[in-house]
């Protein structure tokens, strides 16, 4: 859930919020044994700049520690408040779309999978993430809107997802096109299997033949590709299946 930049700022946030909550409490001791000795409450400009100054660390930390409580809450319904309120309070772009995709998580284990996209939405249209528009490849293929499944599929580079999602609107040769990006590398046993699939569904039994040979050649053992390649409606399945479970 956290990307190398992400999670370098909310240990920086965490560290200086920890640390001026020390700096903060460290004078009001000071002051305290100041005022038993003396009797008298002096304070200097400086310190009460560096006073602010924690302060505002404090807040400008305030959704990590937010974040860091509801990920750890039993009670689905206070996490809910608390991962909605590091929303709020986020201030810095970055810590912003870091708590909208913790949102989106969030939602995506609740299996309420409107309110995943849409939080996955806001966090992209902050700061663009590949690993937001995998999960929203995915959601967006059960929910059945395949214009936007394709479009987050490809801005992930999920190929054979993209491919899927073009052939569930019979626009087979674009699937192929798609998919063949996947044979410029190094293909594995699901390309020529998802391959064979959409020839399948195009209608080309010789090319689905040789493609789905060619897949358990490569993985003989791999059960789930062998079921795979026995289930011609395997895709629209999931879809389904997933479709119902996330409430669309």
């Amino acid at each position: 859930m956290i990307n190398g930049d992400d999670f370098l700022t909310f240990i920086v946030m965490a560290l200086l919020s920890v640390f001026s909550l020390l700096g903060v409490i460290l004078i009001i001791i000071k002051h305290i044994l100041a005022f038993i000795k003396t009797k008298n409450f002096n304070s200097g400009v400086v310190e009460y700049i560096f006073i602010i100054v924690c302060l505002v660390f404090q807040y400008l930390a305030l959704p990590w520690w937010l974040t860091s409580a509801a990920f750890n809450m039993k009670d689905y319904a206070k996490a809910e408040c608390f991962y909605k309120a590091a929303v709020k309070t986020a201030l810095i772009p970055s810590v912003k779309a870091f708590a909208y995709e913790n949102l989106a998580y969030y939602y995506g284990i609740r299996f309420e999978g409107q309110k995943s996209i849409d939080a996955f939405v806001k966090s992209n249209a902050i700061k663009p993430n590949p690993g937001n528009n995998a999960k929203l490849c995915l959601l967006y293929s059960f929910k059945g809107d395949t214009e936007n499944a394709i479009n987050s599929c490809l801005n992930s580079e999920s190929y054979r997802l993209a491919a899927v999602n073009y052939s569930m609107t019979k626009n087979y040769k674009k699937a192929l096109e798609t998919l063949n990006k996947r044979f410029d590398e190094n293909p594995g046993c699901w390309d020529y299997a998802v391959r064979g699939y959409i020839y399948g569904k195009a209608g080309d039994k010789n090319a689905f033949k040789k493609d789905t040979d060619k897949a358990l050649e490569m993985c003989p053992d791999y059960k789930q590709l062998r079921d795979f390649t026995k289930n011609p409606d395997y895709y629209e399945k999931l879809f389904a299946k997933n479709k119902k479970k996330y409430k669309f």
